[in-house]
């Protein structure tokens, strides 16, 4: 059985999918599978940690960016150096104590380390804007009124 935790939880992360997408195919951007990843990391179970974390989730993602971005730099794209790229910037948001940006920042090392355009740059950005815009509509969509179940238990 679905409870209402897990309805609402289900409901947020599916419109801020829905509004990522739409966001991003509106400003002509051609592409959104990073912003329905981080809609489906950041979105948590209870708003307010959703909310609260959204700052290090952020800082993350420029973690992430730049690392992955540098280590195009280090040689030819392969698995050993994603794996590495992933390994820094995991490393880099625990130095920093943002524990809540790490798995954004793996991911965003990780793809643009296997992922070498020429513009490397240019698909940086791209890809942080896709996050950034996930993050924002996750975070939006955790001001959504919530009601705990508890709270619902019928008066006698």
């Amino acid at each position: 059985m679905i409870t209402r935790d897990q309805l609402y939880v289900a409901l947020r992360t599916g419109v801020a999918s829905l509004l990522s997408v739409a966001t991003l195919n509106a400003i002509g951007h051609d592409r959104a599978f990073s912003a329905i990843v981080a809609v489906a990391l950041v979105t948590d179970g209870v708003p307010e940690r959703t909310r609260q974390r959204g700052v290090q989730r952020l800082l993350g993602a420029v973690v992430g960016t730049m690392v992955g971005t540098s280590y195009q730099y280090l040689g030819a794209s392969n698995i050993w150096l994603m794996a590495l790229a992933i390994v820094t910037a995991i490393l880099l948001c625990s130095l920093a104590r943002w524990p809540h940006g790490m798995r954004i920042a793996g991911y965003l090392a990780g793809i643009l380390v296997l992922h070498h355009p020429a513009a490397v740059w240019s698909y940086a950005l791209d890809q942080f804007i896709e996050i950034v815009t996930g993050v924002g509509f996750a975070v939006l969509l955790s001001l959504v009124p919530y009601v705990p179940i508890g709270s619902l238990s019928k008066e006698s």
